[in-house]
Formats: C-alpha cells, structure tokens, sequence
C-alpha cells in the first residue's frame, strides 16, 4: 500500500535529513538511504530507444544502484539495468522506470524519492 504524504514528510524529515545543514549533508542522506532501502533485483519497465526501430518499453531487470553516497551529487540517482536481450547494462534514472515489481521496501523507497522535492 503507498506510503501517506504525511508518512512520506516524516520518513524525509526523521530518518533522511534529520541533522543535515549542508546541501552536502543533505545528499549524502538521501544517497545513504536509498542504499540502504533499496532490494535488489528487481524488475521495471525502461523506455529503451532504439535507433532503427520504434521506442519500445521493455522489461528489465534492476541489479545494484549506479549512483551511491561517494558519486552522488543531488539531482537524479541511477540504478544500473540489465536488458537481457542485448545483455547489456545500462544507467537509468528512477523517474524513467514504469511498473516496478519489487518488495514493499524497495516501493516505499521508490515513492520517497519521486517525492523529495516536494518537501
């Protein structure tokens, strides 16, 4: 069941960047928590582009974070993606990722994240 905006406000506010007074120290936060709160693997649809052929959302499967507290300088965090087709593995950004199917850890902290500007 998704997380409340209240629930959401608390989590961001108690366990994210609770302490914080820097921009720095706020990103570390926000990297540390998504470290900590994302299970891997999982699975999502990407909008994969293809040069010859239509754009095509396809399922993939998401295996570590790209992005983590010593690369993490504010603005998107990636998650590294396998397409097995191409067996290929490529960056993307959480807000490009449709129909996940994970656990309710990794979903809570999915929609934390998609929220962080707002609060």
């Amino acid at each position: 069941m998704p997380l409340t905006r209240k629930e959401i406000k608390e989590i961001i506010e108690n366990e994210i960047i609770v302490d914080c007074y820097t921009d720095e120290e706020a990103e570390t936060g926000w990297a540390t928590y998504m470290e900590d709160n994302l299970n891997f693997p999982f699975e999502a649809e990407y909008l994969v582009r293809k040069a010859s052929k239509p754009n095509e959302w396809k399922k993939v499967k998401i295996i570590e974070n790209y992005t983590n507290s010593s690369n993490y300088e504010g603005g998107d965090f990636y998650l590294s993606a396998l397409l097995e087709d191409v067996d290929m593995i490529i960056p993307v950004e959480i807000g490009e990722l449709r129909n996940v199917e994970a656990d309710e850890q990794t979903l809570d902290t999915l929609q934390i994240w998609k929220s962080k500007d707002k609060y």
